[in-house]
């Protein structure tokens, strides 16, 4: 029986420097229960703490059977404190209490003081879409104008993700952990997340296919605007022998498989440079003559003159959400996205998206790779551990 949750809290840190362009904020309702239904019927009791010196542990009754699990939402919060912190975890087994740790793999968790955005409202919004940017960080902190902003999130195929790092390291010595099966222990949605993280940190970038989300804001007083938009490719990007193409999903799925979304109409095919779904753009003949590299320096159109309507959101303002699924076969793709705005009096607002000033960057299909340069990993569900086992020969 689980039976207390005690906050412990470390050492005061430097405050976080203030240019982050977005804050995640607490969990949305619908994660809330989510985590909650991982606990089986069991009690949804969600323990409240704080780091500002009221309520520091709270009794609860989790209740778990020998070799069961037992789940439970814990909200920590803060507005003065940039500290570190863990949980400390009360559990009773045949009359006797043990005390677990939980933490980061090990590490403290760190909170701060929540702090004005730099975001624009079109990257706030995109913090309420699925979708995880395909930017190592959210989008630009870019300031509106006239109080239009627009920003790019991706999301990667559902329950999985790829990566490609060009790397000797096998997945051990880049993810500091033992290398022995082939699986990934852990809560179901983190030890992949986390997996992908440390691959991220070393300068992987991710690779395959992604749905890309183009979100524009405009002022309450505009309800409509015509959007002209287009990716254009900066270099291409050929792999190498030390190219490496790492996947990671829950057991069963596969990572490394194409997958059509029948509910998004178009598709850029970044080899090819053809635009499959968008209004007013021509597809293009099959030309037996061309090379991926060929599609340095193109265009390719993602929004042709269309006129939307922008409904009214949470963030003060009206906005839409323009999808595209990503397709990148053959090589690495760097490219940025331009956005021409008509609005309603004529005036125009050009925005050129890129990833803090640099291209966006999108590997290829694993199928492009050697197996022994491919690494398939999957969850194993049901098993938290801090432990996670990798398989793979990346030589």
């Amino acid at each position: 029986m689980v039976h207390r949750i005690r906050l412990v809290k470390e050492k005061s840190v430097a405050l976080p420097r203030g240019d982050d362009v977005g804050c995640l904020g607490a969990a949305p309702d619908e994660q809330k229960e989510y985590l909650a239904s991982l606990n089986d019927g069991g009690p949804r009791n969600e323990a409240v703490l704080s780091l500002d010196g009221g309520r520091s542990e709270q009794a609860v009754a989790y209740p778990v059977r020998a070799g069961g699990t037992a789940s439970g939402i814990v909200s920590v919060s803060t507005i003065s404190c940039s500290c570190t912190w863990w949980l400390e975890i009360d559990v009773e087994k045949d009359g006797t209490t043990e005390t677990l740790r939980v933490d980061d793999a090990g590490v403290p968790f760190r909170s701060a003081p929540a702090t004005d955005p730099l975001a624009s409202p079109a990257d706030q919004g995109l913090h309420n879409w699925e979708g995880r940017p395909l930017a190592r960080s959210w989008g630009d902190p870019r300031s509106e104008s006239d109080g239009v902003s627009v920003s790019l999130g991706f999301e990667h195929q559902n329950s999985a993700w790829l990566s490609q790092a060009k790397s000797t390291e096998g997945p051990a010595a880049l993810s500091g952990r033992t290398r022995a099966g082939t699986h990934i222990r852990g809560v179901e949605g983190v030890a992949c997340r986390r997996f992908g993280e440390s691959l991220m940190d070393r300068g992987a970038i991710p690779a395959g296919q992604s749905l890309m989300g183009l979100n524009i804001n405009l002022p309450l007083d505009m309800s409509t605007a015509t959007v002209d938009a287009s990716v254009h490719i900066d270099r291409v990007e050929l792999p190498t022998a030390k190219s490496r193409l790492y996947s990671c999903g829950p057991p069963g799925v596969d990572a490394t498989a194409a997958q059509r979304n029948i509910n998004v109409e178009r598709a850029l095919f970044l080899n090819t440079l053809q635009s499959h779904g968008v209004y007013g753009a021509s597809v293009g003949m099959y030309n037996p003559d061309w090379n991926v590299e060929h599609s340095a320096g193109g265009r390719m159109p993602l929004v042709v003159d269309e006129e939307f309507y922008f409904n009214e959101d949470e963030t003060g303002t009206r906005s839409t959400l323009i999808k595209a699924e990503l397709y990148a076969e053959e090589a690495t793709f760097h490219f940025t996205v331009d956005v021409t705005l008509t609005l309603p009096s004529g005036k125009l607002h050009h925005f050129t998206l890129t990833d803090h000033g640099r291209p966006y960057a999108i590997g290829p299909s694993p199928r492009q790779l050697p197996s022994l340069q491919r690494v398939i990993v999957h969850e194993t569900a049901g098993k938290p551990q801090d432990m996670a086992d990798y398989d793979g020969d990346a030589r």
